[in-house]
């Protein structure tokens, strides 16, 4: 999940994931544990990491029911806050055509683009690039393929789409 940092006290973190109701985030699930190593000092520190309001996360979900508000954890790998990016948000449903078929939609995204891309189930996807007119160029690749999900033809489609692109826009 990508969740937005809404509110923060001592006790909890809310998070805004794009469902019907915001995530709790401990700051027991935000702990990076470390080995202990030679000397008794552990290789991270101990304490939780700090948020702030408007913060960007990459976050699992660790509990989810109809009663409770869905908990969140930061504790993983790939998982964490993001300093730099964009996050767009699309239709949740069109999220398995921006990926394709064994991933072949997201790696002509990553390869033609030259940006990092990552996919999150809730609608939201996290992108940084190398400048600003290949984050751009992702941009429209993705609102593009969320108008035509429904079409056949569509990964090829995209790959003349970003050639072309990349033509009339100057891009290497």
């Amino acid at each position: 999940m990508i969740a937005l940092v809404v509110d923060k006290n001592p006790v909890k973190y809310r998070c805004d994931i794009n469902a019907k109701e915001d995530a709790i985030l401990k700051p027991k699930n935000t702990m990076k544990r470390g080995r202990v190593r030679r000397g008794g000092r552990e290789r991270y520190d101990s304490g939780s990491e700090k948020y702030d309001i408007g913060d960007i996360l990459i976050a699992k979900v660790l509990s989810a029911d109809r009663l409770n508000a869905p908990e969140l954890t930061t504790v993983g790998k790939y998982l964490g806050k993001k300093n730099n990016g964009i996050v767009i948000s699309i239709d949740p449903p069109k999220i398995p055509r921006v990926i394709g078929r064994n991933g072949s939609m997201i790696k002509i995204l990553k390869n033609l683009t030259r940006t990092s891309i990552f996919v999150t189930q809730n609608g939201r996807i996290w992108l940084k690039g190398e400048d600003i007119a290949h984050e751009r160029l992702l941009i429209d690749a993705i609102q593009k393929i969320e108008r035509e999900a429904h079409t056949v033809g569509l990964t090829d489609r995209m790959s003349e789409y970003i050639e072309n692109e990349k033509k009339i826009r100057g891009l290497k």
